[in-house]
């Protein structure tokens, strides 16, 4: 089992007070975030994944269901957001592919991933 130690030094002591019925927060360390995607990963990708499930692989003492749930909709927006620019690369990459090269100008139209609506 993992436990977590609370962040300690000059940036905890600007957080606000905590009432005592909330959990504090956590800070995610590289080694944290790791032993998070790896549960990710073992069930399945960060779509099937799900909170409870990666709690349980986890078994980090002082991580809460709260806690995983937030992290969990962070790293699926990053992740969204990843998949929009691969998919603007491979775009832009096919376009090239398929302009002649004597045609192609300064002016040419790249597909960038604001133009994808996913």
């Amino acid at each position: 089992m993992m436990i977590l130690q609370r962040p300690t030094g000059p940036s905890t002591a600007m957080l606000p007070h905590v009432s005592s019925n909330r959990v504090p927060r956590i800070r995610w360390t590289p080694d944290l975030h790791r032993c998070f995607v790896h549960a990710v990963d073992s069930l399945g990708g960060e779509d099937r994944a799900t909170p409870k499930k990666i709690l349980q692989i986890m078994n980090v003492e002082g991580v809460t269901i709260n806690h995983i749930k937030s992290h969990v909709q962070t790293y699926r927006s990053i992740k969204h957001e990843e998949h929009i620019q691969e998919a603007a690369a491979r775009a832009n990459e096919y376009v090239r592919e398929q302009t002649p090269a004597e045609s192609v100008n300064s002016s040419a139209t790249v597909v960038t991933s604001s133009w994808l609506h996913c």
